[in-house]
This record gives structure tokens, C-alpha cells and sequence, in this order.
């Protein structure tokens, strides 16, 4: 049997991403429907999970590497061949959306920075002209490639780690005084500059840091009896302080308790949440496609209901998530093994 239930999880946070990007598309982020239903911002605490998935794994991955190249290889590996292949797909495709004709599409310059800019990570190029321009939310053609640049940032920042990696004290107590750096800039830039891309650096940081201080305080190697006691207890918390807490004390317990939440469950092993791995891991496929996806659905059917689009987006990105996974990603994956050092022989 499989042994946890994190691979559901990123499927299950892609979904909801998908389910409130349909809202939002729509009305150009002036509805929020599970923000409303649950009556709380639940939006932040999708990209907040993912990282905190992402720290408690990514630390292990960078233990068991030998050298920072394997390291850094395998983080490559992971993220690049699907990127490449949904740029190239998504600037195959795009003329369908263009308003001018695809000779002027070729002689758009903003086609050929697309693919490179976006590979680049740190200078995301969110638009084309002429593309979706006449969406409720125009021009964007996928904003979801946000988060990208600082999952990999995050890759070299812990790369420091990998020089102690026998001195767990050091790693506590630099993690630590890390996480409290982080806590005081994020409640300066809350009270300050609250829509500031430094108040999302800020509380990615957090959430990614504390899932690495999970992993570093062994709380994988609990018995199934003890995860399951803690993720009752910081559920039930986290539900008690979203009804009862306002800022700033509910950001501060929120930051304590989900990666509780979500570490917890991905380690629990439930059936069938442990199977989904059958059909392999969709959740990247979806998260890199899905908005594309939104966009051009929206772009010929502009007066659709935001459910339908959640519906037949959530079927279209699995089913493209599918082939990535199994034909693309799967397959280089397969050479996380190989010594990137020969390379440079």
C-alpha cells in the first residue's frame, strides 16, 4: 500500500486553485467564491500549503544528494522539461486567440521573448499583445507561472544547508532565527506595504521554511497514532482561531498550525487519497496548464458560468497533466540518477 497521501494533496490544492482562478477569471478578482463560502482568506493558504509541501520534501531531497549539482539537477529535472513543453504548446496555440492574422502573430516580437523569458523564471513575461486582451481579465496568459520563481530561489537558498548537513544544531538554530527574520519583516510589510511582492516573498519564505523545520525535528518518524492526534488538534485550532482571531493574531497562528495541518495529513496513509499515485502525479501538469486553459475557454465563451469553467478546466488540465506526466515529466525523471558533472568534463 501506498505510504501517504501527499500526492492527493497537490492535486487536491491544484483544483481548488483552479476552482477559484474560475471566479476569479470571470470577474476579474472581484468575487471570491471560496473566500466567501469559508469566510476566511483561503486563497493565500493554497500557494502557503504547496510551499510548506515543498520545504518538508525538498530538504530530504537535498540530504540524500551527493553534491549541490546533483542536487540542483534534480530540482532541473523536475521543473523544466514540463515548462518547456506547455510554453511551446501555449505559443502553438495562441494564434487561435490573436485578433490580427497570423502573419502579424509572427511578427510579434513579444512571441519570440515568451518561451525564454518565462524559462528564465525571474522575468516572467505575462503577455503577448493581442492576446486575451478583450477577457474580464485581460492579457494575462498565465499568471499561475508566479510562484515558479520562488520555489527555485527557495532550491538555492537552502543550498547552505547541504555544507552542515552533519551539524543538525546549526541547521536548527539557523532555520530558526531564519523563520523569526521572516515572521518580523512580515508583519512590518503587513502594517506597511500590504500589497507589496515582498509580502508574498515574506510569507512564502515562512511557510517553506517551516515545513523544512518539520522535516529537521524528524516529524515524519511519528507513529501514525501521534500525526493523526496532531492534525485533530491543529485542525481543530485552525478552525477555532478563523472564527474567533483578526489580524494580525490570525496570520501568526495561521502560520503555525497549517504546516501542522498539511504535514500531517500528506504523512497519514487513507484510502483511497493513498491510490491517486496510479494515475500518476498530475498536480504540476494541472498547475502549469490550467490557467492557459482558463483563458482561452473564457476567451471564446466570454459569458460562461465560472462553475462550467471550473468543471471543464479541472477535465481538460487532468487530462493534459496525464500525458505530461507519463510521457514527459516520468521520463526525464529518469535521469535524476546520472552525474551531471560529466558535463563539464
Amino acid at each position: 500500500m501506498y505510504k501517504n497521501n501527499f500526492d492527493f494533496l497537490r492535486l487536491l490544492l491544484s483544483i481548488l486553485i483552479i476552482i477559484n482562478h474560475s471566479y476569479d477569471l470571470i470577474n476579474n478578482n472581484t468575487y471570491y467564491l471560496l473566500e466567501d463560502f469559508f469566510k476566511f482568506g483561503f486563497g493565500n493558504l493554497r500557494s502557503k500549503s504547496f510551499f510548506i509541501i515543498s520545504g518538508f520534501l525538498i530538504y530530504g531531497s537535498l540530504l540524500k544528494s551527493d553534491s549541490l549539482l546533483k542536487f540542483y539537477w534534480k530540482r532541473f529535472l523536475r521543473i523544466y522539461p514540463g515548462l518547456l513543453i506547455m510554453l511551446c504548446l501555449t505559443i502553438l496555440l495562441l494564434p487561435f486567440a490573436y485578433d490580427k492574422s497570423l502573419s502579424n502573430y509572427l511578427s510579434n516580437k513579444d512571441v519570440y521573448t515568451y518561451i525564454p523569458n518565462n524559462l528564465s523564471l525571474f522575468n516572467l513575461q505575462y503577455e503577448i499583445a493581442g492576446i486575451f486582451e478583450n477577457n474580464p481579465f485581460p492579457k494575462v496568459i498565465n499568471g499561475s507561472l508566479w510562484t515558479l520563481r520562488y520555489e527555485f530561489f527557495f532550491y538555492f537558498l537552502i543550498s547552505i544547508l547541504f555544507f552542515f548537513k552533519k551539524n543538525i544544531s546549526f541547521i536548527k538554530i539557523f532555520l530558526i532565527s531564519l523563520l523569526f527574520v521572516y515572521f518580523g519583516l512580515f508583519l512590518y510589510f503587513q502594517t506597511h506595504i500590504p500589497t507589496s511582492i515582498k509580502l508574498h516573498f515574506t510569507t512564502l519564505s515562512i511557510s517553506f521554511i517551516s515545513g523544512i523545520l518539520l522535516t529537521v525535528f524528524n516529524f515524519h518518524k511519528l507513529n501514525n497514532k501521534h500525526i493523526k492526534i496532531t492534525f485533530f488538534i491543529s485542525t481543530s485550532l485552525f478552525l477555532i482561531v478563523i472564527n474567533t482571531l483578526h489580524e494580525p493574531y490570525y496570520s501568526l497562528f495561521q502560520y503555525f498550525l497549517l504546516p501542522f495541518i498539511i504535514i500531517s495529513f500528506g504523512l497519514l496513509s487513507i484510502y483511497p487519497f493513498n491510490r491517486i499515485h496510479i494515475i500518476g502525479d498530475l498536480s504540476y501538469g494541472i498547475y502549469i496548464s490550467a490557467f492557459v486553459i482558463q483563458q482561452f475557454i473564457i476567451n471564446f465563451f466570454p459569458v460562461i458560468n465560472p462553475l462550467i469553467l471550473a468543471i471543464l478546466t479541472i477535465v481538460l488540465s487532468s487530462i493534459y497533466a496525464y500525458f505530461s506526466w507519463n510521457f514527459i515529466e516520468k521520463k526525464f525523471l529518469k535521469f535524476k540518477n546520472y552525474n551531471p558533472t560529466k558535463f563539464f568534463k
